[in-house]
This record gives structure tokens, C-alpha cells and sequence, in this order.
């Protein structure tokens, strides 16, 4: 399996995915936006598209030099049948390359607050092994119409639309399982004007809680991609 990543922000990358990409012997390349270096891939350069989070607001691409070329792309590497899985601003831009709405919620979701799955969740192979319900780190403001063809699978308290998927190759996730306490950091570092209190954002004390809660959110994030790769290996 050859894994691309869309990286957007120095501060905000892989997380433990990159553990998990090299604990199942997988290959990876990325482009990173944020970088004067930064280009797109071939198509035939990959098997799993991966889009990452990011700071900046798939609304505001006039911003941001490159960021429609990345809707493009998208667009184009779905249209290929590739494996396309977006977190965050990655589901964001995948929405938005499909022809979804991209907006802000007017509030933001940031700590641990559980995500339930759908019905369609629970029958979803990317779940498979879930439970109905699960802990999840969360950090945004905006959220995402569904595009057309695409089926929920989860939803929080405060954002319904938390993940869904279009066939058995486009998946798409607001939450972050993705997050080491480094990650979260890092954010916190960089991103300190979103720790606003409100309803749904959560104290940093709170947001760092231990380590057993990152151990089972890298569970999590294993178990979601592996189950991803496999549907995709069932249907080619």
C-alpha cells in the first residue's frame, strides 16, 4: 500500500498515523503545502490519497495559493477510483470537492466528546468492531454539508455531521483519532486564540488527561484505517 499524504500546517501532521503506516510495512510520501518545495503527485504515485487537518478555512481558498490546486486534485484522484480518506480540514476539502457546502459552525468543538455512530455507521466495514459509541478528540469550528451520494456514519453533540463515507472509497472524518498529546500541544502552541472557553471547548487540563486516552485513540485510528484498507482490498 502506497500512502500519500496532503499536509497543510508545520505543526499539524500525521500524528499516529505515521506510526501505523510504518508499523504495517507501508509506503509514504507527502506534499506539504506549507513548503515553497511542495508538489502534487502523480496519480499513479499512490494507492490511498490521505488529506490532513489544518488551521486555514476551505471558504477562504482565495487565501491560499495552492489550495484550490489541492480541490482539484482531489476531485481528480476520486474521479480515478483511488482510496481518498480526509481528516478535518481534509474532510472539509473533500466535501467541498464534491460539491458540498463548507461553513463555519459559529462555534467550536475542541476536547474529548464522544461521537455516535449511525445506523449506517454501524453497518459501515470502516466501524467494523466499533462500538456505537466511542471517545474522540475533537478541534474545529466549521463543518460540511454531505455531498451528494454520501452516507453518515457518525455524529457528535455538537456537529452532526462527523463522518461519512461516498462507496467504499471516499471516507471522511471531522473528529481526529489521528492526535498524540504531542499533536494537541502543538496546537495549543500554535492555535491558542481557539481555546476560548464555551460549551463544547474544553480546558487544557481536561484535553491532556493521560496517556491511557491518546493509547486509545492510536487504537482507534489503527483499527479505522486497517478496516478502510481492507474494504478497499476487498473491492478491487
Amino acid at each position: 500500500m502506497r500512502i500519500h499524504s496532503f499536509e497543510h500546517a508545520a505543526f499539524e501532521g500525521l500524528g499516529n498515523i505515521a506510526d501505523w503506516v510504518c508499523s504495517r510495512g507501508y509506503q509514504q510520501s507527502a506534499t506539504r503545502f506549507y513548503e515553497e518545495s511542495a508538489c502534487l503527485p502523480a496519480l499513479s504515485d499512490f494507492d490511498m490519497l490521505l488529506v490532513m487537518g489544518g488551521p486555514m478555512a476551505v471558504y477562504e481558498a482565495d487565501k491560499f495559493s495552492w489550495m484550490r490546486s489541492e480541490l482539484d486534485f482531489i476531485r481528480t484522484a476520486i474521479e480515478a477510483n483511488k482510496l481518498v480518506v480526509g481528516i478535518c480540514l481534509g474532510a472539509q476539502l473533500i466535501s467541498a470537492a464534491l460539491g458540498a457546502a463548507v461553513k463555519s459552525q459559529n462555534f467550536r468543538e475542541i476536547g474529548w466528546f464522544p461521537v455516535t455512530l449511525s445506523r449506517a455507521g454501524v453497518a459501515s466495514e470502516a466501524f467494523r468492531n466499533f462500538p456505537a459509541e466511542f471517545a474522540a478528540l475533537h478541534w474545529h469550528g466549521d463543518t460540511f454539508d454531505l455531498p451528494i451520494g454520501a452516507k453518515l456514519l457518525a455524529s457528535s453533540a455538537a456537529c452532526r455531521h462527523q463522518a461519512y463515507q461516498v462507496g467504499d472509497r471516499v471516507f471522511c472524518f471531522q473528529f481526529h483519532l489521528d492526535f498524540t498529546e504531542e499533536s494537541v500541544r502543538s496546537l495549543m502552541s500554535h492555535c491558542p486564540s481557539d481555546m476560548t472557553s464555551s460549551e463544547f471547548v474544553q480546558a487544557p487540563g481536561e484535553i491532556l488527561r493521560g496517556d491511557e486516552d491518546f493509547d486509545g485513540l492510536r487504537r482507534s485510528m489503527y483499527l479505522l484505517l486497517d478496516n478502510i484498507v481492507e474494504c478497499r482490498q476487498k473491492s478491487a
